[in-house]
This record gives structure tokens, C-alpha cells and sequence, in this order.
């Protein structure tokens, strides 16, 4: 904590009417609340970081899989072309002989 934000601190809680002990003790606990507070932003974004890189390997995954199935769909359809040309040759031969 920054001598600027204890300075605030000490500012509020004279206005607030502490002094002494008192002083110090809200002073504690608001650096403790404002340090909760940090760490539980820290935890939210740290969250949020996580389930971002989650949908993003999601969608990598979701983008493979399409391109692994798009790949075997011409595989096979370059299969059945080849069939059908292969099998339209030897009947052009049969009625040829």
C-alpha cells in the first residue's frame, strides 16, 4: 500500500473521528479489507483468464474435428469418384471385347 492510500486512510479516519488506537486499528482494517479485496479481483481475473484459454482450446479442438471430418469426407468422396471411374472403365472394356 502506497504512502498516498495510508495518507487517505489516516485522512478518513480522523474525519471519521478516530485517533489514537483507534486510528490504527481502522487503519488495519481497511488495508485489510482493501488487500481481501485485491486478492479476491486477482482470483476473478485469474478465473475469467482461465476460462477464456478453456473456450479457446475448445475451439481449437471444435475447428480440428471439422477439418479432420471435412478431410475424410473428400478422402471419400475421391475413393468413391475413383470406384465409380474404375468401375465405368472395365464396363466401357467388357462391351468393348
Amino acid at each position: 500500500m502506497s504512502a498516498k492510500e495510508i495518507k487517505a486512510l489516516i485522512d478518513v479516519g480522523t474525519a471519521l473521528g478516530y485517533s489514537g488506537d483507534e486510528l490504527k486499528q481502522f487503519i488495519t482494517d481497511e488495508r485489510m479489507r482493501l488487500d481481501k479485496e485485491k486478492e479476491r479481483e486477482r482470483e476473478r481475473e485469474l478465473e475469467r483468464a482461465d476460462k477464456e484459454r478453456a473456450f479457446e482450446l475448445n475451439k481449437l479442438k471444435v475447428e480440428s474435428e471439422a477439418k479432420t471430418a471435412a478431410a475424410k469426407a473428400d478422402a471419400e468422396a475421391a475413393r468413391e469418384t475413383e470406384r465409380m471411374r474404375l468401375q465405368a472403365e472395365t464396363a466401357m472394356a467388357e462391351t468393348e471385347a
